[in-house]
């Protein structure tokens, strides 16, 4: 072989390396990039479940005061509002469960695609 090409050998290899170094250097990217965005998901999530967990302390309180009052009322009347407290106490909560499993869904949706996204990395 002649010195030319050792250089040109040399330089295709140079080349290969860089392009390389390049796809690495934008998967890492990607990858913090995606974990960054992941980790705020989750955050959400968290939260969202926290306001909803706080929402439903707020409104068992609520139901236990009107108990309270109820006992200084007149049993039909109690009786009315406390019907009326249901229905509204259950409707609530058939929201907050739903929002709950909306989120759990997307947790477990992200989970999955995370497992996914590392096989595909292997």
């Amino acid at each position: 072989m002649e010195y030319s090409d050792h250089a040109n050998l040399i330089e295709t290899a140079l080349e290969a390396l860089k392009s390389q170094q390049l796809r690495l250097k934008v998967q890492r990217r990607r990858m913090v990039r995606w974990r960054h965005q992941r980790k705020e998901t989750l955050a959400t999530i968290r939260d969202e479940i926290q306001r909803l967990e706080n929402v439903l302390e707020q409104l068992l309180y609520k139901a236990q005061t009107t108990l309270h009052q109820l006992s200084l009322e007149s049993t039909s009347v109690a009786l009315y509002r406390v019907t009326i407290e249901r229905a509204a106490l259950h409707r609530e909560n058939l929201q907050l469960q739903d929002a709950i499993t909306r989120h759990l869904e997307i947790e477990t949706k992200l989970k999955r695609e995370t497992d996914q996204f590392r096989r595909e990395l292997h």
